[in-house]
């Protein structure tokens, strides 16, 4: 019987068994209501015997299919293989149980649903392409796959486990993917030999370790993937972490601890951003602190970088018109080839009315490099601040620049220039009237000429 038992566990999973468990549940049933007279079969026991055999083949299917992860939480698939009943008990009691208890979390935003696949899965994951196939079938964010063996190491029995990863995430460009890929390589060989002497503490310790190292390639996954919530929750506590502090003689874990702010600060600085694009669309002040709350969180990792002054100049000026703090930090910029800093520090300038230093950054700006969006949403910007600041006249002639040299917009610089002119007296900003009626007269040409040509 236990011989039976056995075997029916081992072949459970292949189609056959299904096929011949339904017929002889069938036929056992036929005969039981029948008693081998098919003239005493009742229509009750006819359905009977096709209901029970049927509630068998879905019970075969139930247990037989793919187990999926809960699309509400984070996915952690174990499809690890083992030689011999012996070797996986061990795995499952001493490996597997305490990697669970390591990814347990009772924070919802962290919560983990964790799946184990059965031996007759875990066989058929051989290389990436299968494991995606299983990854995308299981829900899974991270899935782990190999075998574990039992060898005689150095004259020792050893348990040997050759794992690899796979991590899903939305297509990344390619050199990104390559990065990743090295990070992952770097934090977790995959390759592990435990003493069967020590084996309890040995795959304790390796299990917890592939826990942390779990949490970090799900955080980079949500980060490119654009969940910053669950990166910044799962870095953020990776940061923290005693484990890491007590793994610190395990291969990896110091290349793991250098990579953790480094990707932290990424979240922060694109939470900055995202939370800055929000404000361009509704001006709210929830946004506009969101988004100087973030800086503040990268400033700590990166100190005094490029992003945080350009952002941080933005946060100045909006909250509290702190010009001289937003002037101070895009002035420390100098030296960067990106021109964005040139633009803001220009904007400033014309609104303060030192609209001559105005005219200068703008015209080092527009031999600068710099993303085809800036000029756009620097007219944005001026546009919104006119809205408001309305005597500021002077940011007519700056709009009119944009559009003339950065944008080439002849018609709509043309409006600019005849605004500022027209709400310009004789006294105000002198050289800018100058080269305003200058650019008015040259475009006026141009346009002519573009009419005639038409």
């Amino acid at each position: 019987m236990e011989r039976l038992i056995t075997l029916v566990i081992d072949y459970w999973h292949k189609p056959i068994t299904m096929v011949v468990a339904f017929l002889a549940a069938f036929l056992c049933s036929l005969y039981f209501f029948s008693e081998i007279d098919i003239n005493r079969v009742t229509i009750y026991g006819l359905i009977l015997s096709v209901f029970i055999p049927s509630v068998i083949a879905v019970v075969w299917h139930l247990t037989t299919r793919v187990p999926r992860a809960r699309k509400s939480r984070t996915g952690i698939v174990i499809a690890i293989s083992a030689e011999g009943d012996e070797e996986r008990i061990r795995l499952q009691n001493d490996f597997i149980n305490v990697l669970r208890g390591a990814l347990d979390d009772s924070n919802d935003l962290l919560r983990f649903d964790f799946v184990v696949l059965p031996k007759w899965h875990a066989e058929k994951i051989f290389d990436s392409d299968v494991a995606e196939r299983y990854a995308r079938k299981c829900h899974a964010h991270f899935l782990v796959f190999g075998n574990a063996k039992v060898r005689v190491l150095n004259g020792k029995e050893s348990h040997v486990l050759r794992l690899r990863q796979l991590i899903v995430h939305k297509p990344i460009p390619t050199d990104l993917s390559k990065v990743f890929s090295q990070e992952m390589s770097e934090v977790f060989s995959g390759n592990i030999n435990v003493s069967r002497e020590n084996d309890l503490v040995g795959l304790e310790v390796t299990s917890v370790w592939l826990a942390e190292a779990a949490k970090y390639f799900i955080a980079v996954a949500a980060l490119v993937s654009g969940d910053l919530n669950l990166s910044q929750s799962l870095l953020e506590r990776l940061r923290g972490s005693k484990h890491l502090a007590a793994l610190k003689n395990i291969q990896g874990v110091a290349k793991l601890r250098q990579l953790v702010p480094q990707r932290l600060s990424d979240v922060y600085l694109n939470k900055a951003r995202y939370a800055q694009t929000r404000w361009r669309i509704d001006r709210g002040p929830r946004a506009l602190e969101e988004m100087n709350e973030n800086i503040e969180k990268y400033n700590k990792i990166v100190p005094e970088s490029y992003d945080y002054r350009l952002l941080k100049a933005i946060w100045y000026f909006v909250n509290s018109r702190d010009i001289n703090s937003a002037l101070r930090e895009l002035y420390a910029c100098r030296g960067q080839s990106d021109a964005t800093w040139r633009y803001s520090a220009a904007f400033i300038e014309a609104y303060r009315g030192n609209i001559d230093d105005a005219v200068r950054l703008y015209e080092k700006a527009f031999t600068r490099p710099v993303e085809k969006h800036v000029p756009f949403e620097v007219e944005e910007f001026i546009s919104w601040i006119l809205e408001s600041d309305k005597d500021k006249h002077q940011l007519f002639f700056c709009l009119g620049l944009l559009n003339l040299k950065a944008k080439e917009d002849l018609q709509q610089a043309l409006s600019d220039f005849r605004t500022f002119l027209s709400e310009s007296n004789g006294s105000d900003f002198p050289k800018a009237i100058t080269l305003a009626n200058r650019y008015v007269a040259e475009i006026e040409h141009k346009l002519g000429q573009l009419g005639t040509q038409g």
